[in-house]
């Protein structure tokens, strides 16, 4: 996705729960398979239509794989009901909440909004997406705040996430940043001959 993905994710609009309603507009959809199995013999087709509308969904791990899972997940829950679900790591959080928003689909949403709860169903997980990654100065990237390392390891989180940075959607040189990092990550001695280091060059 090029450009800023908060616009992005508000263009997708996959945060409108009326996206999701549509897929079931049979109740039958919402059975169970051993259920629906039960109703195959007396109606083959409606069963094939059934088969048609389940998804199966099995996610690996890994960080960059957790990122995308969520919002892969609400586009396929506009055609499919998310029958099976499991994953390992990453995978296994985007896992837990794609079976809570199955769950939760066809639940209304609150009355009134509240900042600190998250609405039900597909439209709740693209909502909590959006969260994550909106906000206007040190809560721009929440993502990162819920994330942070042990103090051993600070200088060397912050040298890989300024390396990250990019002018496109963080507004930063990843150079730069990465300079700045590496000179807080080192002693006075090492800093001195960083900067005439890089002043040769």
């Amino acid at each position: 996705m090029p450009g800023d993905p908060i616009k992005g994710v508000v263009e997708l609009e996959l945060d409108n729960p009326d996206r999701y309603a549509a897929c079931v507009e049979d109740h039958r959809l919402r059975l169970s398979p051993a259920a629906a199995e039960e109703l195959a013999n007396d109606d083959p087709e409606w069963y094939g239509h059934y088969a048609d509308r389940s998804c199966d969904l099995t996610m690996r791990g890994g960080t960059t794989s957790g990122v995308v899972y969520p919002l892969a997940v609400c586009a396929l829950a506009e055609h499919y009901v998310i029958r099976s679900v499991g994953g390992a790591s990453a995978g296994a959080l985007a896992a837990a909440a794609s079976a809570a928003a199955e769950y939760g689909r066809l639940k209304p949403a609150p009355a009134s909004a509240d900042p600190h709860r998250v609405r039900p169903g597909f439209a709740g997980v693209a909502e909590l997406v959006r969260w994550l990654i909106s906000g206007e100065g040190d809560d721009r990237w929440r993502l990162t705040q819920l994330f942070q390392p042990h103090h051993s390891l600070h200088r060397v989180y912050r040298l890989a996430a300024a390396m990250m940075q990019q002018p496109a959607t963080t507004g930063r040189n990843r150079y730069a940043c990465g300079l700045i990092a590496l000179l807080s990550a080192v002693t006075k001695p090492a800093q001195v001959a960083l900067v005439l280091l890089f002043a040769g060059w």
